[in-house]
Parts: C-alpha cells; sequence; structure tokens
C-alpha cells in the first residue's frame, strides 16, 4: 500500500475531504477540511503517526526553525536542522501538537519544506480567523 494511499485511508476513516493537500519525502502528508474544521497530519516515522486536530480550537501557531551556521566569514553557511510547526490549541487535552516537516537527522538538505511549511501556516492562520 503506498503511503499516500495509507493518508487517504485515515482521511476516509475521519469521513474527512481534503480541501488542501500536501505529501512529501514519502513520509510526511497533511491535508485540511475547512469544511469540518480538520487538519490531519501523517508522519509515518514518527511514534504517533497521524494527529488530527480540530481547527476551532486553534489559538496560535508558532512557526519553529531549528538552524545552525558552519564556517568563517563569507563562507559561513546555516544549516537548517529543523522546521516545525507547532499547533496551540484552547480548551482540548493536547494542548499542543509539533507537526514535523523536515527533521536534519533523517535528511541532509531541504527539499521544498520551507515554502511548504509557511504554506500551511498562512492556511491555519486563515482558517483561525474563519472560525473566530
Amino acid at each position: 500500500m503506498s503511503k499516500q494511499q495509507k493518508f487517504m485511508d485515515e482521511a476516509n476513516r475521519q469521513d474527512l475531504v481534503m480541501d488542501n493537500l500536501d505529501y512529501w519525502r514519502g513520509t510526511y502528508a497533511i491535508g485540511l477540511d475547512t469544511g469540518k474544521q480538520k487538519l490531519l497530519y501523517m508522519n509515518l516515522e514518527a511514534e504517533i503517526k497521524f494527529k488530527l486536530i480540530s481547527t476551532d480550537y486553534i489559538s496560535h501557531i508558532d512557526l519553529q526553525k531549528q538552524n545552525h551556521h558552519i564556517g568563517k566569514g563569507s563562507n559561513r553557511v546555516e544549516v537548517i536542522d529543523s522546521l516545525v510547526l507547532i499547533v496551540h490549541q484552547k480548551e482540548t487535552a493536547v494542548k499542543k501538537s509539533h507537526l514535523c516537516f523536515f527533521d536534519g537527522e533523517k535528511n541532509s538538505d531541504l527539499s521544498g519544506e520551507w515554502p511548504l511549511i509557511h504554506k500551511w501556516n498562512a492556511l491555519l492562520i486563515n482558517e483561525m480567523a474563519a472560525t473566530k
């Protein structure tokens, strides 16, 4: 079974219809059902493979970039260690969810995750605004 199929099977189990959907690195997927105000996230390498988040309970979102620098002077280069969206929720048992978009310990370089995490940050901010 393909990894995309695993994500879609979980979405179907949750009775979700994805308005927005992205897959990357064969391990991650994220989708948004704006009608039901639900976000589904998949990381097949994590202990908990799927996270279902009610977007109407989001209080705020943090885009976290961890990095370090190598080299000196004009040869100094930024190396990204991780990119994570931290979704804070109000009035729920799970107060925050960490949605990993890039893990430098598993992958050596970015492959579109930087614009992707910004896209989803903006989508979720719009969802928050729409539900207030």
